[in-house]
């Protein structure tokens, strides 16, 4: 057997080969098999693979086929992730290897025979893809599992990476104290300013709140998101300006969206690689009338006070699947924020097991973009964790599984 990449092949694509010969060395191939493995755009191409195959792929999507006695495995050409996709694909699905944790995998004992057909062209449909489990920061693990949110480095392909992730506004967009000292920034609450909340009719918050997102995009240029959200509390302002449109909006939601699309607007001009996202959450959760997201805001709807034992589909869950079906029909990248622990006490059940595929095919429907599931992140522990991790990630790539 032989493994050839590109001249020009990068890191990402130089570790695809190492990470295939590393497995193939731990299995037996039938004797009878003189087989060339072709990894990357490069060496697929001079392997007979065809430009327009290659293209739209995107950076995760790839090509995995059997030509005559080459193999061919590939992302596109300046794809990120494609190539070694395409490896740990070929890996799973032709082999039967696995990646069940960062310290637990099965790669098959006995003689191997490669199938003489496959053909696989796969681009996945949600975008962002992550748990966040206390184990799942081993990059081999996350490119094998297909884990993309951040935390990946350059050289495994890199990920799609936040410059602030949620709960942004006060403290990293803008400083604490700033907000204290300047009582007209805050949220009117009770009739009375809250510092833990921003009054999002202002314009000097907006000015500051566009200043910190200048600040952390330039701190991290390869960022792809940028988080404008709303502090973890109930308290939103109800002065006259900000009441105003929410209730022309129907949903507190309405002044969110006004003001994140204005910080957008300003991001779309600068930074035209990023997206803005905000949550859905809370006092946010139900969908504005009248307004719709950006192209360049992503929305990311929370499933917060659902009843995890039933699909989210369930009559139980009537208020939250309202929810989705308005976002699903105003925002073009929407995404899931969903509770996979019992944040009581992490080692009890959390009864979502038997819902977590009806779950997923529920978002895949529903136009869905990206799928974050927290899990027992704060401590060594939590309920299957390891299993629930395992499945959700191969139900986020391919919802139709069983």
């Amino acid at each position: 057997m032989k493994i050839s990449i590109g001249q020009s092949a990068t890191t990402a694509e130089k570790h695809a080969a190492t990470e295939l010969q590393a497995h193939l060395a731990r299995m037996t191939i039938a004797k009878s098999e003189r087989l060339r493995f072709a990894v990357g755009p490069e060496a697929a191409l001079a392997a007979g693979a065809l430009a327009k195959e290659l293209n739209g792929l995107g950076d995760e999507g790839f090509v995995i086929r059997r030509a005559g006695d080459s193999i061919i495995l590939s992302g596109a050409p300046g794809g990120k992730r494609g190539t070694l996709y395409a490896v740990f694909g070929f890996l799973d699905r032709i082999l039967g290897c696995r990646w069940w944790t960062p310290d637990a995998d099965f790669v098959p004992a006995g003689v191997r025979r490669i199938p003489k057909s496959f053909s696989f062209r796969e681009i996945p449909d949600i975008e962002l893809r992550e748990t966040d489990y206390w184990f799942r920061h081993d990059p081999k693990w996350m490119i094998a599992n297909r884990t993309n949110m951040g935390g990946i480095p350059d050289e495994w392909g890199g990920g799609r990476g936040y410059a602030a992730f949620v709960h942004t506004m006060i403290g990293t967009l803008i400083p604490k104290d700033k907000v204290e000292a300047h009582p007209k920034w805050q949220a009117i609450v009770d009739g009375k300013p809250n510092p833990t909340q921003l009054c999002l009719s202002r314009p000097e918050v907006l000015a500051e709140t566009i200043a910190g997102v200048r600040r952390v995009l330039k701190a991290h240029p390869d960022a792809e998101i940028v988080s404008v959200s709303q502090m973890d509390n109930h308290m939103y302002c109800h002065c006259p300006a900000c009441a105003k449109i929410d209730a022309r909006a129907g949903s507190p939601a309405g002044s969110m969206l006004t003001f994140v699309n204005k910080v957008a607007e300003v991001v779309e001009k600068e930074f035209p690689r990023v997206a803005v996202d905000t949550l859905a959450y809370l006092y946010t959760r139900k969908p504005p009338l009248g307004i719709r997201p950006r192209q360049n805001v992503i929305v990311r709807l929370c499933t917060f006070e659902c009843d995890f034992l039933h699909p989210l589909d369930h009559s139980n869950n009537r208020p939250f699947m309202r929810d989705l079906e308005g976002w699903s029909r105003i925002c073009k990248r929407l995404y899931v924020w969903d509770y996979n622990a019992n944040f009581a006490h992490y080692t009890l059940p959390h009864p979502n097991w038997f819902v977590l595929a009806d779950n997923m095919r529920l978002f895949h429907a529903h136009n869905v973009r990206g799928v974050f599931a927290e899990g027992s992140r704060t401590c060594t522990g939590g309920e299957l964790a390891e299993l629930k991790t395992w499945v959700l990630l191969k139900l986020m790539w391919n919802p139709s599984l069983d």
